[in-house]
């Protein structure tokens, strides 16, 4: 998926949630190679004449918090959800998806708001959105250091306390954990069954929009290639792009 929609798919879903045209969803994707910027992150924080170089499209997100690299190999972790509806706290939600990745013979625990094997391997962010909670994050099932290191300029205060002075020696992937070839779709199947088993449900899957979201998911497009909401996270004027 390209990034642009990657996000706008996310938006679409909270929209949806929030006025109950849609149950709580945990929406799994892959995402071309782009720079995301978080909801917070600067753009001076980025390596802008690399990108526009090599053609990586830098987006801004409207969840998640700062800057990040992330490709086809890398699989989003979105969770949205009526607060109502779930008793768990944030640590149990990341304990879902340690524990479907353990399943697939990892060892892994929480730290924080990071799941740890012996580096990190995938991370969450946690919002209130209205009567909605939003968890979203990133599963790294395998991970281009050299991108991140040619596309992200050095910012050595993201490692203080961790034990590390770059993302070589920070993060980790599935792959390498496994010291094997991975799959998407184990690893899709891996978090799915987490979620299941810990918030007790069943999902019901589907690969596609309603056209009602696809109504939504058209007039937000415009949003998400715009330089405005890019370069300072605001959109305007304020549409309503709802039915």
């Amino acid at each position: 998926m390209n990034p642009y929609d990657a996000q706008a798919v996310s938006e679409v879903l909270l929209n949806s949630i929030e006025r109950g045209l849609s149950p709580n969803t945990l929406y799994l994707s892959r995402s071309e190679k782009a720079l995301y910027l978080g909801r917070l992150g600067k753009k001076s924080n980025v390596n802008m004449e690399y990108c526009e170089g090599e053609g990586i499209p830098v987006i801004r997100n409207h969840l998640g918090k700062s800057e990040a690299v992330l490709d086809e190999d890398c699989l989003l972790i979105t969770l949205i959800a009526e607060k109502s509806s779930i008793n768990q706290n944030v640590e149990d939600l990341l304990m879902c998806i340690a524990n479907g990745l353990n399943t697939m013979g990892l060892k892994t625990e929480v730290k924080g708001n990071d799941i740890m094997s012996d580096k990190k391997v995938a991370g969450m962010s946690f919002e209130l959105v209205g009567d909605l909670i939003a968890f979203d994050g990133v599963a790294l099932i395998d991970f281009d250091y050299d991108f991140c290191e040619m596309a992200l300029k050095p910012m050595p205060e993201k490692f203080i306390n961790k034990k590390a002075s770059n993302h070589r020696e920070y993060l980790t992937t599935i792959k390498a954990e496994l010291d094997r070839h991975v799959e998407t779709s184990e690893v899709v199947s891996a978090i799915q069954s987490g979620f299941e088993d810990g918030l007790q449900v069943v999902f019901e899957v589907s690969n596609s929009l309603t056209d009602e979201e696809n109504q939504m998911l058209e007039g937000l497009s415009e949003k998400y290639h715009s330089e405005q909401w890019i370069n300072t996270g605001r959109w305007s004027p304020v549409k309503d792009y709802g039915l």
